[in-house]
């Protein structure tokens, strides 16, 4: 244009045909508008379709207009060369394409950034894909998640720094480089004035995309997350947890499954998402603040329902109690698990007992964890009885609850056996109060929601530990369960992976008859939470044989609950109140160890603390359950040695 300005001005008598003489091709103009116009052109078609047609067709009708705009602006395309090669030399053809070689090499097979005014995906399939929802720093500590956040950053940066290069330079290229090169031979032009004129161009382009493509916004979230990665030291001591400020704990009624699981899916690419508890017409979880805003749009979008149980989880956490320094073992705090003198511990508790009331009480290890702990089992006997009865806890390490509820009926059957007696004698009773002691102590001391075991299974993200609750060798890995070695249900590389669960399994195993059937006639084990009594089969919806005595022992178990502080407990298998589950504790004891009447109870409250039940809690939990193991063991007395099913 400014080419044709200057030429206008020229003498007649210089160029005698000067009403023939086409400065700049118009086939080069309007293959230039085409080219330099496509993004304006899609973004008024996509923002019209946006705001005429309902969410649920838009994105449909946007990928065929999508498809029919590169037709288009290939065709016009097409059309403009054609009309040019009959003008001009073969080789301008070079100058001509030489961009889009460029845009080949540095995007493809994105076509996206054909279109769009912010790069929205990654070209490479060896870069980390960033989330649709936007780009977003977590402040979480895990490795895992950080190095995720690094490569995401990096590579969105990266990616934007590119398209900024390359527009800014294809512009300057088509306005002011390719028309010296379609000029006519005759036509001068200032070699100077159009260099620095092209130097302008692409300055102005550049400083227009820089803004356009790293606003405040945007560095702001690079600055705090350099801020952040940048200051990592290790904290010692009891608090020394990971941050959850500002984390909220989300109840979702979800009466579809599959939109639920869509959802969860995407927001795991923002922040990773801890679910709490997945009902089949709820779940809790866990969500980072940078996710939440996204969630609840998402949530609206579905017209899902939705409540905040918890607003803010680091201020639950803070109003939990530490035991006191050399005080005794007590239930209005929560206690360690040993050697972390001058607090009480549980196992320390379970010495004093043996050495107090040795002629009822004995504690013994059955096997260490992957760290070494002891898994100390604490046998109470009068010497009266025939039967066994076994009660664990502590499974997931963050389930404060059952290691505390499992000591408070310990307490109770030897310090206050006068009490108990009619039910103590009915029975030999094991407890092991914590089945996942390196995890126990680990969310003590540094990651409060801590869930697995500590074992390493060489994970190349860093991911430690395994859900024991799902490692047990029956119907292992067949539902409910992972191979991700992130993932907070990790079955394992192998059943009975762990040492935790085979120490379990050589005691129980101990106590198999010939006939299959163990001396041990129950067994309990504790977790949290829901307020629910939970009965075999977890692995697949469907019931044991004798399912209706399991039913009716669980539910006057459920009924004594009821009648201690008016608590309603739910009865029913796994898949019927909660969701299937494999490779668990119930299931193996009754179908591999034999042990008739097997189950799982997930005890207070029904979300709003969730794992972090506060210590007040802790006695009217226990004499809820302590009313529902006398209640069970008192109903079973005078029935006999029931024989177990048979394996399934």
């Amino acid at each position: 244009m400014l080419l044709a300005y200057e030429l206008a001005w020229c003498p007649r008598n210089r160029f005698g045909a000067k009403q023939n003489f086409y400065l700049i091709d118009p086939y080069l103009v309007y293959f230039i508008a085409t080219l330099l116009c496509r993004r304006l052109i899609w973004q008024v078609i996509q923002g019209l379709t946006t705001l005429i047609l309902p969410s649920s067709i838009s994105k449909h009708v946007l990928e065929f207009l999508k498809l029919f705009v590169i037709g288009a602006i290939v065709g016009n395309l097409l059309w403009c060369t054609y009309h040019i090669f009959q003008n001009h030399p073969v080789m301008n053809f070079c100058y001509l394409f030489y961009p889009f070689a460029v845009y080949v090499i540095l995007f493809w097979p994105c076509m996206n950034a054909f279109f769009d005014l912010i790069p929205s995906c990654e070209p490479r399939e060896d870069r980390v894909k960033t989330s649709k929802a936007g780009l977003y720093h977590t402040c979480s500590s895990s490795p895992q998640t950080i190095r995720g956040e690094v490569e995401m950053l990096k590579g969105d940066f990266n990616l934007r720094m590119r398209h900024v290069l390359f527009n800014s330079l294809l512009n300057a290229y088509y306005v002011g480089f390719l028309p010296c090169c379609f000029a006519q031979t005759a036509l001068h032009y200032d070699v100077t004035w159009a260099t620095l004129h092209l130097a302008y161009i692409w300055v102005s382009c550049f400083i227009f995309h820089m803004i356009h493509c790293y606003p405040p916004r945007y560095c702001d979230t690079l600055h705090r997350a350099a801020l952040h990665l940048g200051r990592w030291s290790k904290v010692e001591g009891r608090h020394a947890y990971l941050p959850y400020a500002l984390h909220n704990v989300i109840r979702v009624h979800a009466p579809d499954e599959a939109v639920l699981s869509r959802i969860l899916d995407d927001l795991d690419l923002i922040s990773p998402v801890d679910v709490w508890r997945w009902r089949r017409e709820s779940v809790d979880f866990m969500i980072a603040p940078a996710a939440l805003h996204h969630l609840i749009a998402q949530l609206h979008d579905s017209h899902i329902s939705y409540e905040i149980l918890i607003p803010n989880v680091q201020r639950l956490l803070d109003s939990e109690k530490a035991a006191p320094k050399g005080s005794k073992m007590d239930w209005i705090s929560y206690h360690r698990l040993a050697d972390a003198s001058p607090h009480p511990s549980i196992h320390e508790y379970m010495d004093t007992l043996a050495a107090d009331y040795s002629h009822m009480v004995e504690v013994f290890s059955i096997g260490t964890s992957t760290m070494g702990h002891d898994l100390m089992v604490m046998k109470v006997s009068t010497g009266n009885a025939t039967r066994s009865f076994w009660i664990d806890g502590g499974i997931h390490a963050r389930e404060w609850i059952s290691p505390a509820t499992s000591t408070y009926i310990m307490r109770e059957f030897v310090e206050n056996y006068d009490v108990h007696k009619d039910v103590v004698d009915l029975y030999d009773w094991y407890f092991l109060p914590v089945v996942n002691p390196d995890g126990y102590e680990y969310s003590q001391t540094e990651n409060r929601l801590w869930r697995k075991t500590r074992s390493d299974h060489d994970s190349p993200s860093g991911c430690i530990g395994v859900d024991s609750n799902r490692n047990f060798d029956f119907h292992w890995m067949e539902s409910g369960a992972s191979s991700d070695k992130c993932s907070e249900i990790y079955a394992g590389p192998e059943a009975e992976s762990e040492p935790e669960n085979r120490a379990i399994r050589d005691f129980l195993m101990q106590f198999v008859e010939d006939t299959g059937v163990s001396s041990f006639e129950v067994l309990l084990s504790l977790h949290s939470y829901g307020q629910l009594w939970l009965s075999p089969w977890g692995y697949a919806d469907i019931k044991p044989e004798d399912y209706s005595d399991l039913e009716e022992l669980g539910l006057v178990g459920v009924e004594a609950i009821f009648q201690v502080h008016g608590l309603e407990y739910t009865f029913g298998t796994s898949p019927d109140v909660l969701y299937l589950s494999s490779g668990g504790t119930k299931d193996w004891s009754k179908g591999v160890a034999g042990i008739k009447y097997s189950y799982t109870i997930e005890l207070r409250d029904t979300g709003f603390h969730g794992f972090v039940l506060p210590p007040e809690e802790i006695i009217p939990t226990g004499e809820e359950i302590l009313s529902a193991v006398k209640a069970c063991a008192l109903h079973l007395q005078g029935k006999g040695r029931t024989m177990a099913q048979p394996h399934v």
